[in-house]
């Protein structure tokens, strides 16, 4: 069961998608699809400028839990492989 520390930032994470949602509602998908490539890329040039001690290095994830860079990337992964199937079907 959750607890609730875990509910509020349950609760923050979906409030802030919405929010982000808004935002981008009514905007041209080729600008949507060019900001979220050009968010891809800051983020790559970040971890490739850390070394593999920051990268194994555990970190408070913004939703709760305590991990390390690698696996806060590959949350992402799954993310968008699950978005990809969505838009597939």
């Amino acid at each position: 069961m959750w607890g609730d520390s875990e509910k509020s930032a349950l609760v923050s994470r979906v409030l802030v998608r919405q929010a982000h949602a808004e935002a981008r509602r009514g905007q041209p998908w080729n600008v949507v699809w060019t900001d979220l490539h050009a968010a891809r890329e800051a983020l790559l040039q970040v971890l490739e400028g850390m070394s593999q001690d920051d990268l194994s290095r555990a970190f408070r994830f913004p939703w709760g839990p305590e991990d390390t860079c690698y696996q806060w990337v590959s949350v992402y992964l799954v993310h968008d492989r699950g978005h990809t199937r969505e838009l597939k079907e």
